[in-house]
């Protein structure tokens, strides 16, 4: 998870039914916010950024629910490593968008804005 404000304070929960997924490791800008999330969800790490989370190599997908709308920069840099599920538009254009999709899909990762 990339971001514990609103939707990532329940997302966690989300995932824990599906045996073949559970949340690895929480980045989040905000240490209090952070903290707090990992305690609530049992999710093992916490780090600052999400440079920092990707650099660790402990995820096989993103779910990214920052702030910022659209989340380009932050679903940019996942996109060519992880598999990615934006829950905001990943884009501000359809050009950006396809640029997006088209570093995801060489590297045979999936991408996905839910809006």
């Amino acid at each position: 998870m990339i971001g514990a404000g609103w939707l990532a304070d329940r997302s966690p929960c989300q995932f824990r039914p599906d045996p073949g997924c559970r949340v690895t490791a929480l980045a989040e800008l905000r240490p209090g916010l952070g903290k707090a999330a990992i305690e609530k969800f049992g999710v093992p790490q916490l780090f600052g950024a999400h440079i920092e989370m990707l650099a660790a190599d402990v995820i096989d997908a993103a779910v990214v629910v920052t702030r910022r709308l659209p989340p380009v920069s932050v679903v940019r840099m996942c996109s060519t490593r992880e598999h990615v599920l934006s829950e905001k538009p990943m884009a501000h254009t359809t050009e950006q968008a396809a640029r997006l999709v088209k570093a995801a899909t060489d590297k045979k990762l999936f991408i996905q804005s839910a809006l």
